[in-house]
């Protein structure tokens, strides 16, 4: 293998000064009624400097046309707000609504395989509209929390390959991602309570363009990238009051997520990382005065194969790389409060 022997070198010097101005102001409206308005001036700027260079016979896979030396710089600024109306129907329960924007500053391809991919991207925008409920239930033996959501995202900054075969840096278009979440805490007893959390996801590119002159593949309808379709989280905890004063806790987790699309202009099931279920253990000892404790663990106990990362389809070779997240580990744990 060594006659196929390749180095790729990244050079890369960043600097980033950013400030910010925000305030809010909270009105009582009625007794039950208030309206929260608010704001935040923000200022980015950017400098980057970076050499991209390969050396060996696959040197052609990292650099489009020999050693990438640029440097760049920009800057932005936005004004975001927020508006929230909440009402209080008791001292238990509360309804909400609220209409918030944000921003994400721009951006510069960190690692160029051409001078031509030497780029600032513009801002990022996203508007959010939320109304939901919070309630303490049942003599306050369950806390219920439930959200409806949707994000309108603008000038979503995505790196893709153009026409000419160059990873270029851009505004690519636009996204909707909208859903629901619910979430809460049960206490059965006063040592006995579970933590559950569950959010459904609806997510597409409503509007998709790589610039002027370059048509490139319409992805409109296709998944938001890295978005998955649903979340779950359930937790349920025991806690052991010994009469020495030390407590012993038991512990049992899940957590779900549901497909994931790894690349905004690909829904082929090899680039789709797949649902994923893992449950974890946990055995924990708290010394009475609270200064050292020690726990047993067990991660990952069924051994699921979690996708973490899918690396972009390699012509060369027919393929591309998977990471994944740790396999079944077990550990103990040893901690001291100086």
């Amino acid at each position: 293998m060594d006659d196929i022997a390749t180095t790729q070198r990244l050079v890369q010097d960043n600097q980033t000064d950013s400030y910010g101005v925000f305030g809010e102001v909270t009105v009582d409206i009625t007794d039950q009624t208030g309206l929260l308005v608010g704001g935040r001036y923000s200022y980015d700027k950017k400098e980057y400097f970076g050499i991209t260079d390969a050396e060996g016979p696959l040197a052609f896979l990292f650099l489009d046309a020999g050693r990438v030396e640029a440097g760049i710089g920009d800057h932005w600024d936005d004004f975001s707000g927020k508006i929230s109306l909440t009402h209080h129907f008791s001292d238990n329960i509360m309804a909400y609504g609220s209409l918030a924007t944000g921003y994400k500053s721009g951006a510069f391809n960190a690692e160029p395989s051409s001078a031509d991919a030497v780029n600032a991207v513009d801002p990022e925008y996203v508007t959010t509209y939320e109304a939901g409920m919070k309630m303490d239930l049942l003599r306050d033996s369950l806390r219920l929390n439930l959200t409806l959501f949707q994000s309108d995202y603008e000038d979503i900054q995505s790196t893709f390959v153009n026409q000419q075969a160059v990873a270029v840096a851009a505004n690519v278009g636009e996204a909707e991602i909208k859903g629901y979440e619910v979430e809460g805490q049960a206490y059965f007893t006063p040592n006995l309570y579970l933590q559950f959390a569950f959010a459904d996801y609806e997510h597409e590119y409503t509007d998709f363009s790589r610039g002027e002159g370059d048509s490139g593949v319409d992805v409109a309808g296709n998944p938001v990238q890295n978005a998955p379709d649903w979340t779950a989280t359930v937790a349920l905890n025991y806690d052991i009051v010994l009469s020495s004063g030390a407590e012993i806790t038991l512990r049992g987790d899940y957590r779900g997520t549901g497909e994931i699309a790894t690349y905004f202009d690909e829904t082929s099931p090899q680039s789709i990382r797949p649902s994923v279920a893992v449950f974890n253990a946990t055995v924990k000892y708290t010394a009475a005065n609270a200064r050292w404790s020690t726990a047993i663990w067990g991660r990952n106990l069924g051994n699921e194969e979690e996708v973490v990362t899918i690396g972009p389809k390699v012509a060369l070779f027919d393929g591309r790389s998977r990471a994944y997240g740790p396999p079944r580990t077990y550990g103990l744990t040893l901690e001291y409060s100086f």
